[in-house]
């Protein structure tokens, strides 16, 4: 997670290390607030007090003031930042609705619906790319993939959450 612009860079071929060492800082911040309101909503976290969430926003205010400073970006990332709220809450809700109700079973649907949780990385992958502008070949090959990647990861995420709800 915390590669993922490093790692990012490298497939697509980012040379300019001072552009990514920018947005790693900036990617940092979403990142803590995305495995914060994760453990929120997975329950892992010790019994909620308020400063978890107040902490994982801040992280997250931070990150996206950072990305809109860094200028080899795009002016465009805000519609993406909105794109990934909406995406990200809206499979944050569903799976809070899950986690109430001791759904078991999943549908392919609530799979890809889960998947969205990982809308803010999308982010990190349009950052990283548009560092090479017109540059960069194939675009949307490389956002195919990641989006399949994610899909993977997120399974693998629910699938761990599920066998823990099943113990308990």
């Amino acid at each position: 997670g915390e590669h993922l612009p490093w790692l990012m860079a490298d497939i697509v071929g980012v040379r300019n290390e001072k552009a990514i060492y920018q947005l790693t800082v900036s990617w940092l911040h979403l990142y803590f607030f995305i495995l914060i309101a994760d453990d929120l909503i997975d329950r892992r976290l010790p019994p909620y007090n308020g400063t978890e969430l107040i902490s994982s926003y801040l992280l997250l205010e931070r990150g996206i003031t950072k990305i809109l400073n860094t200028q080899s970006i795009d002016s465009s990332i805000g519609r993406n930042i909105d794109e990934a709220f909406i995406t990200t809450a809206t499979a944050a809700i569903a799976e809070i609705i899950q986690h109430r109700n001791k759904i078991t079973k999943y549908t392919s649907r609530d799979i890809d619906r889960l998947a969205d949780k990982l809308g803010f990385l999308k982010i990190c992958l349009t950052l990283v790319t548009q560092i090479m502008g017109d540059k960069l070949k194939n675009r949307k090959k490389y956002e195919d993939g990641f989006n399949r990647l994610a899909h993977g990861i997120q399974l693998l995420d629910d699938l761990t959450d599920l066998e823990e709800d099943l113990k308990a």
